[in-house]
This record gives structure tokens, C-alpha cells and sequence, in this order.
């Protein structure tokens, strides 16, 4: 497919002038690319050889043309992430893997995630507004269509990728170190060797030698090593917002997280030295997670405490924090404030049936969904499915959010 690709860098000089990287300092078009008032349909045509490459070898990357509207962005790389046994797995797109200069409005990557078992198929889009709307530096997200070559669409979350545009937008820099915590990443010190914390688990995003790993492992003694300093921890992380995204993930039930899972945290150290929390897969939200990491039955989700937001065993970035008294007071303060705020349940069911409306045709359109009807999926945004105790029903976005704000505010009062 080489031919092709040297004529859309042809195309591309001919649509925007030298060369086919945008120019230096070209804003990111983050509007035109989640757009929120309607589910925009992308299509992707992937080879024979390259799409049986791409499910024998899920983590690399294959070329194929990608429509997006009415738009062409031919030889894009796609891999795919995530579990296999869903008949709608997620992606990841590289828009430069092949065409260097290629960009979606700017940005090099992007993420299609599935919605896994959530009938509504929104979960993640409301998770992720509400992170951003509590003034977490969270992904945007919007949702899509995606068909494969020309099979069944189904709809997909879309969600910015965590990279050095995010980093320079975010934090207004972008060169210091990004890490991201996969299954298993506790943050439990074993030891001062680098080797002790697997690349796999504990992995180096950004683009730095490998040896800078060692400035986690001092990140992780400081935190849960012999010495452990609340006061040194409190210089080398930003407390504050550590402390405000678990409450939101405890509002959230968001137990396929660090606090449950131990995984699918970003962990960013600033060109200062200091660490940030960044929160990253959140199509589990809102009660939905239902792993042997955190079983728990639907009624022990809905009523579970927010000053004891961890499961499945040690999570020194959540304990330590919520042991030491002022910091646990502080945890308060910033749940008080969200439910308050970002999290009344008013303002959280008016951004759930915003997504509701633009989905409601996309869904009623998607083949992929095989566990539930149309209508299951409709009614789940208002009840419980199946309606009753059943101990594993998943919880409806509406009786979620009222028992949530119950048991929250009484936490907050009962402090």
C-alpha cells in the first residue's frame, strides 16, 4: 500500500501548503474532534492480510484507511487493546504510524474504547465529564460509530489520548516523565532495585531511558517505604488532586481502578519532580465492575462507604492518604464540595440524558451489543436490569446516582 501513502502526503501538500505536518504551534481542533451534539459515523477498511495480522497480533499496529464523515485519512495505524472475548473490542488509531504528517485536527493518536458491558453505552462518556467538570485533568470523550470493513457498526466511546498534547494542555509542559499502571501496579514498595516494579506493569510512556524509572522507585519508598514521610510525600505529589479524583472514583464506584484493580492509573512526574494523578478507562463507572478483584454484589456497590474506597488488598495511594487525619478531613471536604457541585444529582442526570438524546438512534443502530435488547438498554438508563434484588443486576444510571448522593452526603455529614 506504499503507492497509496505517498499520494496522500501528494494530497496533503496540495490541501495545506509544505509538507505534511500541520505548521508549528497549530492549535488542537479538540471541538471538531469530540463532537457532542450528535454520534458521528467512522468507518475503517482494513486489508485481508493486515486485518488477520491485527487479530493474530492485537498489539501491533496494521495500516488502514479510516472515513470519518465525509473525510478520507488513508494508511492510519490501528491496533487493538483490551479483552478479546467482547464481539466489540477497543481500539487505538495512529494517524502518523504510516503518513508522518497526518493528524485528527492535530493530534497524533486516539482511542476507541468499548463500552464492555455497560447497556446504556455511555458510562464512560458521563464518567469522564464529570472527572473534567470537578477540575481533574481528565481525557475528553465523545461518542462514535465504528464499522469494520463494512460490517456491523457499534458504538464507541471516544477518548483523547494521555500524551504530550494532553500533557502541554493539561499542565502547560510536556517533557517530564509519564507512567502508566497496568494490572497489579500496587505502588507497594519492595525495594530500592528498579527491576522489582516489571515495565509491564509499572510502564514508561514518554519518551525518556529507561533508567529514569528510578525516579519512581524513590516515588514509591517516599510513599510506602520503611520511611515513609506524609510530609516528604506531600513534595513530591499533588495531594489535593490525588485526593479529589478518589472521591470522585468512590462516588463513581469506579472499582476497575487503582483503588480496586490496581491498574489504569497515569502517574505523571512534572519537569518539578512532582507526580499527578491522571484517571484513565472508566466504562466501568458508576457500579458497573463485577471482577474477582472487588466481588461485591450490586447492593454492597451501591452502599459502599466512601471512606473505604480500596478492595483486593494494598493501595499505599489511597491508604496513606486517608490515614493521616488531615488528609482525610481534606478527602472530605472535597466530596462535600462535589455533591454539592459536580456531582448533585441534577447536574449529573442532566449530562446523562444529554448523552442519552444523542445516542438514542446510534444504539437503537448497533449489532455489536449482544447481551441486551434495544429497549433493555433504553431502560436501563431509569432502572435497575433486571428490575428486582437480583445480587448481580447491573445498576441503572438513575437509582445509582440517588443512592450514591445518599450515601455520600452521609459520610460528609456524619464526619
Amino acid at each position: 500500500m506504499r503507492w497509496r501513502s505517498i499520494g496522500a502526503c501528494v494530497v496533503a501538500v496540495l490541501l495545506s501548503g509544505p509538507g505534511c505536518a500541520p505548521p508549528p504551534g497549530t492549535p488542537v481542533g479538540y471541538d471538531a474532534i469530540f463532537v457532542r451534539d450528535r454520534v458521528q459515523r467512522w468507518a475503517l477498511q482494513v486489508g485481508e492480510q493486515d486485518y488477520l495480522q491485527l487479530l493474530l497480533h492485537p498489539d501491533l499496529y496494521v495500516e488502514a484507511d479510516l472515513q470519518i464523515e465525509d473525510r478520507l485519512y488513508p494508511s492510519v495505524g490501528v491496533r487493538y487493546m483490551g479483552q478479546k472475548r467482547q464481539p466489540k473490542r477497543s481500539l487505538r488509531i495512529r494517524f502518523n504510524e504510516y503518513l508522518p504528517g497526518q493528524r485528527l485536527h492535530g493530534v497524533k493518536r486516539i482511542n476507541l474504547r468499548s463500552p464492555g458491558d455497560d447497556p446504556t453505552l455511555v458510562r464512560e462518556a458521563v464518567a469522564y465529564d464529570l472527572m473534567r467538570a470537578a477540575g481533574l485533568p481528565a481525557s475528553r470523550a465523545s461518542l462514535v460509530t465504528l464499522s469494520i470493513n463494512g460490517g456491523e457498526s457499534g458504538v464507541y466511546a471516544l477518548v483523547e489520548q494521555v500524551d504530550r498534547k494532553f500533557l502541554e494542555d493539561r499542565f502547560g509542559e510536556k517533557d517530564g516523565q509519564l507512567y502508566m499502571l497496568e494490572r497489579g501496579g500496587t505502588l507497594v514498595y519492595e525495594g530500592d532495585d528498579p527491576g522489582l516494579y516489571p515495565e509491564s506493569v509499572y510502564e514508561l510512556k514518554s519518551d525518556h531511558p529507561p533508567e529514569l524509572r528510578s525516579d519512581l522507585v524513590d516515588f514509591i519508598r517516599v510513599l510506602d517505604g520503611p520511611d515513609a514521610d506524609p510530609w516528604a510525600l506531600a513534595q513530591v505529589l499533588d495531594v489535593e488532586a490525588c485526593l479529589r479524583l478518589w472521591a470522585l472514583h468512590a462516588w463513581l464506584v469506579n472499582l476497575d481502578s487503582y483503588p480496586g484493580t490496581a491498574d489504569k492509573l497515569y502517574l505523571y512526574r512534572d519537569e518539578g519532580g512532582r507526580f499527578h494523578t491522571i484517571p484513565w478507562d472508566l466504562n466501568e463507572s458508576f457500579g458497573l465492575y463485577r471482577g474477582q478483584s472487588c466481588d461485591l454484589d450490586t447492593d454492597a456497590r451501591l452502599a459502599r462507604d466512601p471512606l473505604d474506597p480500596t478492595c483486593g488488598g494494598e493501595r499505599p495511594l489511597v491508604d496513606r492518604l486517608l490515614e493521616e487525619p488531615a488528609w482525610r478531613d481534606a478527602y472530605l471536604d472535597h466530596l462535600a464540595e462535589l455533591v454539592d457541585g459536580a456531582l448533585e444529582p441534577g447536574r449529573v442526570m442532566e449530562r446523562i440524558e444529554c448523552w442519552r438524546r444523542v445516542s438514542q438512534d446510534a444504539a437503537l443502530d448497533d449489532r455489536l451489543v449482544e447481551d441486551y435488547t434495544y429497549e433493555q438498554m433504553q431502560a436501563s438508563f431509569d432502572e435497575d436490569l433486571p428490575v428486582g434484588d437480583n445480587p448481580r443486576r447491573v445498576p441503572g444510571l438513575a437509582p445509582f446516582v440517588q443512592a450514591r448522593d445518599a450515601v455520600c452526603r452521609r459520610a460528609v455529614e456524619e464526619r
